[in-house]
C-alpha cells in the first residue's frame, strides 16, 4: 500500500519567500511561516482589502517595506 508523501513541514522562521514572490516575498514568507494551509493569492488579496477598507495602507506598505529590508530570503 502506498503512502501519501509527508506534508512539507512550515518554516521555523519567517523568511522571504522568493520563489513565490511577485514583490520581495514577505507576503509568500508569512504565508508559508503561519499560514501553509491558506492560499497564497487569497491571502494577497485579503492584505489588500484589509489595507483599502481600514486606511491601514501606509502602514502596511510601511511595515511590507521593513520586512522585505529585514527578513532574510529564504
Amino acid at each position: 500500500m502506498k503512502r501519501d508523501p509527508l506534508p512539507e513541514r512550515p518554516a521555523t522562521e519567517f523568511r522571504r519567500d522568493e520563489s513565490r514572490k511577485m514583490l520581495a516575498g514577505v507576503v509568500a514568507g508569512l504565508q508559508r511561516r503561519y499560514l501553509p494551509q491558506t492560499d497564497l493569492t487569497l491571502l494577497r488579496v485579503l492584505v489588500v482589502l484589509l489595507g483599502i477598507m481600514t486606511g491601514a495602507a501606509p502602514f502596511l506598505m510601511v511595515a511590507y517595506v521593513l520586512l522585505w529590508i529585514l527578513a532574510p530570503a529564504a
